[in-house]
């Protein structure tokens, strides 16, 4: 599995989840310009590819563009905690557990190698 599948995996299960379509197209929008930073440095797709090093440097690379409000810095804090989010689901996923890292409403955790609240696993 590498990102792009990752993505559609993450998307299939926030629709069996029944999160809101809304929902589902803002976690595609910021996963897909993870993978467009990804692909115009020409750094693979592959899973280890969503590392804090990448993720910092596409943040940098998100904020160049000013899009939204107050000159990109609501879009680029949604942006940091999607790519957190999808790290943390896919840590999950990893150990076994096909569910959000965490309660619908709550915090996502700082790092993906902490444990998952839902899973309780670390």
């Amino acid at each position: 599995m590498d990102l792009l599948d990752a993505a559609s995996y993450h998307q299939l299960v926030l629709n069996t989840e029944g999160r809101s379509p809304a929902t589902q197209r803002l976690y595609l929008i910021y996963e897909k310009r993870f993978l467009e930073y990804l692909a115009e440095r020409n750094i693979p797709a592959e899973l280890n590819a969503l590392n804090p090093v990448n993720t910092r440097k596409a943040l940098l690379w998100f904020q160049q563009r000013q899009l939204g409000h107050r000159n990109g810095e609501v879009a680029a804090r949604t942006f940091m905690h999607t790519l957190k989010t999808w790290a943390a689901f896919l840590a999950c996923s990893a150990r076994g557990n096909e569910s959000e890292p965490y309660p619908l409403g709550s915090s996502p955790p700082q790092t993906a190698a902490r444990s998952c609240v839902v899973c309780a696993r670390g």
